[in-house]
């Protein structure tokens, strides 16, 4: 994704990656908010016209400020709230240029 325009600071930010089946959501203090499809097919990484929910959103944005608590509340006020498939989200800070540990893994899955 570096080849597609993304940007951060790399002295001080926070990066949330959101990845279910092919998609990827990707978040800065500086792009709030991108959404690449890669095909698979031809393992080409593009912007796609695509609009995520506003659960989604929601919890998305909850990850990426880290808290917990509100995701959880929102899964169980919303039902679940990300978009279908199983999948996981990846959040970094970065603090004066070196990245912060541990890195924080969400996991999750699609129950019917």
């Amino acid at each position: 994704i570096s080849d597609e325009d993304f940007e951060y600071d790399h002295k001080n930010d926070t990066i949330l990656f959101v990845a279910d089946f092919n998609r990827l959501r990707f978040y800065t203090k500086n792009h709030c908010f991108k959404f690449y499809y890669d095909t698979l097919i031809s393992n080409e990484v593009r912007e796609a016209d695509y609009e995520l929910s506003r659960a989604t959103k929601e919890c998305d944005f909850a990850i990426y400020n880290g808290d917990m608590d509100k995701v959880k509340k929102l899964i169980e006020s919303q039902g679940y709230a990300f978009t279908l498939g199983a999948g996981c989200a990846i959040r970094l800070i970065i603090k004066d240029g070196m990245i912060q540990y541990p890195i924080d893994l969400w996991r999750y899955y699609f129950i019917q």
